[in-house]
């Protein structure tokens, strides 16, 4: 039997080499790749001035202000270069750990027990993922834990003014984070109902008084409505979810390191998340089986549980799907609970040692993979490199037309400081075709949105993405028969895919 001396020190040294491994992991190829769309949105949205930084945020509809706020502050203390931008949500990912371990100590789990679950989010691909995206999920992520805490606080202590304050002043932040924190308060109010309804009367008002204290935003919303062309052009492009997408989910759950990072790269790596799944489900499973369901677990059953479906089910009642893995962060934690507990209840001895090792060699290969992959040029980067080529070859104003306002926005934001560039993005060229699910923000007049018309001047630049160079594009077709000389494009290919700037003029100089 160990001492407890060796105990303790095991202890410590394994919470130390897996935060090691959580910082490290979300520190590797940080700011290997430039910013992509959402996250241009995001810096956008936070250098506005104050006055219009809310009206900007509430017609873009999908989420409340609090993480474009956060953010304004961040770049007012550390300006806008790439690495400072990316360690924003680093900061958030490695602050949600305090609340972890804090509510693991709540839930008076043994120390194997949290290891096992803290291993899981420190490895998770998702979780990853979203630490390096300069979006909202990482403050989502670290306040959902914050309210987990307070709210098991709440559950298993007396009454106390100072608990009830703070959970409705996180919960308050949770949602004026982004609209998915109402459904982990869902399954709070669920677990309230099942494990505690003597303080359902208590947890009702704080739930009343967060409803009105989100009214501000209500109106804010409905009040620039007419502005907004509506949500179908938002999320009018996701898919309602199915069985196919729910099981998705569950893999992302448990897949250690790896994580999509475009369309074009595989879901998940199966050979991996697949065992590890059924490990965990299966696990849980077999401790339901046993009848070893204690309260804790119940509580962790309704939290993963409650946010899901209702996520599921409003995506199928509502007009367009609300469903979406970054959002579902909220449930991350308390289904790596969930599965630890479960893991370390199994009743079998070998069988759950078995279970250690396979979790540990599989996440080694998968880690293994991740870290020794060179990282990769993303095609939307192109537009910043491109750019950068156009600046150094030209002196006289010179207008970039863009035939999507994915490469336009990308085009804008890597030109803004520069006086010598305007952007626009010209619509009407059927073989030209782009992704609706990217727009360009509402209320945004830097870049004009324009027809084939306006496609004018004694020299500009033409931009389009294409998987080759082809000639007998319309709009060169156009030009050509207008007199126009089509120059030498400056490419840039990743992906499969050519980002092309072309130099255009009516003269042969």
């Amino acid at each position: 039997m160990p001492s407890a001396k060796y105990q303790k020190n095991f202890w410590r040294f394994g919470l130390l080499i897996i935060a090691a491994l959580y910082f490290a992991a979300r520190l590797l190829h940080l700011a290997d790749s430039c910013l992509v769309f959402d996250e241009i949105f995001s810096v956008h949205a936070a250098t506005h001035s104050w006055s219009s930084l809310f009206q900007f945020v509430a017609v873009d509809l999908i989420h409340p202000p609090l993480f474009y706020v956060l953010l304004k502050f961040w770049i007012l203390a550390g300006g806008e270069s790439l690495l400072w931008l990316r360690i924003y949500p680093v900061f958030f990912a490695v602050l949600a750990i305090a609340p972890f371990l804090l509510l693991c100590l709540e839930l008076k789990l043994k120390k194997a027990e949290i290891l096992t679950a803290f291993f899981f989010l420190a490895t998770n691909g998702a979780l990853i993922r979203y630490s390096q995206e300069v979006r909202m999920y990482t403050v989502l992520f670290c306040l959902s834990i914050v309210s987990l805490w307070l709210f098991v606080k709440f559950l298993d202590r007396k009454f106390t003014v100072v608990i009830y304050l703070a959970l409705l002043f996180f919960n308050l932040l949770l949602i004026y984070t982004h609209y998915f924190g109402w459904l982990l308060i869902g399954g709070e109010t669920v677990t309230v109902l099942v494990l505690r309804r003597e303080k359902s009367r208590q947890f009702f008002a704080l739930v009343g008084v967060l409803a009105a204290g989100f009214l501000p935003w209500v109106w804010t919303i409905w009040s620039v409505s007419p502005l907004a062309s509506g949500l179908a052009q938002n999320i009018g492009w996701q898919s309602k979810p199915d069985l196919v997408k729910l099981t998705e989910f569950l893999l992302t759950l448990n897949e250690p390191f790896y994580y999509q990072q475009s369309n074009v790269d595989p879901i998940s790596i199966w050979l991996i998340s697949v065992p590890l799944a059924l490990v965990c489900l299966g696990s849980i499973a077999t401790v339901a089986f046993y009848k070893q369901i204690d309260e804790k677990m119940i509580l962790l059953l309704i939290l993963v549980s409650v946010p899901l479906i209702l996520a599921f089910i409003a995506s199928w009642l509502l007009p367009y799907s609300i469903w979406g893995v970054r959002h579902l962060i909220i449930i991350f934690a308390p289904f790596a609970l969930l599965a630890s507990i479960s893991i370390n209840r199994l009743p079998f001895r070998n069988l759950k040692f078995a279970l250690y090792g396979l979790i540990m060699v599989l996440s080694l290969i998968a880690g293994l993979m991740q870290f020794t992959t060179k990282p990769r040029a993303f095609i939307w980067c192109g537009w910043e490199t491109l750019s950068a080529q156009a600046d150094a070859q030209t002196t006289a104003p010179t207008t970039i037309y863009v035939f999507e306002d994915d490469g336009a926005y990308q085009l804008w934001y890597a030109l803004k400081n520069n006086p010598k560039f305007k952007v626009v993005s010209i619509k009407g060229y059927d073989d030209l075709p782009e992704d609706k699910s990217f727009f360009l923000p509402r209320r945004f007049d830097d870049v004009q949105i324009a027809d084939k018309t306006a496609i004018t001047g004694d020299k500009f630049y033409l931009a389009f993405r294409e998987t080759s160079w082809k000639p007998d594009k319309q709009v060169l077709h156009d030009l050509t028969a207008q007199g126009y000389k089509i120059g030498e494009p400056l490419e840039f290919t990743a992906q499969g895919v050519t980002a092309f700037l072309i130099p255009v003029s009516d003269t042969e100089n």
